[in-house]
C-alpha cells in the first residue's frame, strides 16, 4: 500500500499543502528552510526581491573561497583548511584530509569566521 506525504505550508495556520521549498543562509550562517503554497512563496519571493534591492554585496566578513587552480597553497589556503585550523586551535579534532563536520563548520561561522592562518 502506497503512502502519499503532504507538506504543508508554513505560513498557514490550517493543512494548506505547499508546493515550493525554500533554503537560505541566515546572517548567523544558520541553514534555514520553509516549505510554502503558491500565494505564500510569491509573497516570499516579493520580500526577498525587496531584500536583494536594498543591499550590497558583502565579501569583507567571509575569507573567499579560493580558486580551485591555488586551493591548498600556503598563498591561498583553501576555506576548508582555514576551519581546520580554526578547530584545532580550539581543541576539536578533525581529519588532515576530507570535509569539514557540518557542526564544525557551523561554530566556525558562528565565532566570526575566524581565519588563524593568517599573522598578526
Amino acid at each position: 500500500m502506497a503512502t502519499k506525504v503532504i507538506t504543508i505550508c508554513d505560513w498557514h495556520g490550517d493543512d494548506t499543502p505547499s508546493k515550493y521549498r525554500n533554503r537560505w543562509t541566515n546572517p548567523q550562517g544558520k541553514r534555514r528552510r520553509n516549505d510554502l503554497c503558491a500565494d505564500h512563496q510569491k509573497e516570499f519571493l516579493g520580500l526577498w526581491e525587496r531584500l536583494e534591492q536594498g543591499s550590497a554585496l558583502d565579501t569583507e566578513d567571509a575569507p573567499a573561497r579560493p580558486s580551485r587552480r591555488k586551493a591548498g597553497t600556503k598563498e591561498d589556503p583553501s576555506y576548508q583548511a582555514i576551519i581546520k585550523a580554526w578547530a584545532r586551535s580550539v581543541g576539536h579534532e578533525v581529519q588532515r584530509s576530507g570535509r569539514v563536520p557540518f557542526h564544525i563548520e557551523q561554530e566556525w561561522k558562528e565565532a566570526g569566521r575566524p581565519n588563524v592562518l593568517e599573522g598578526p
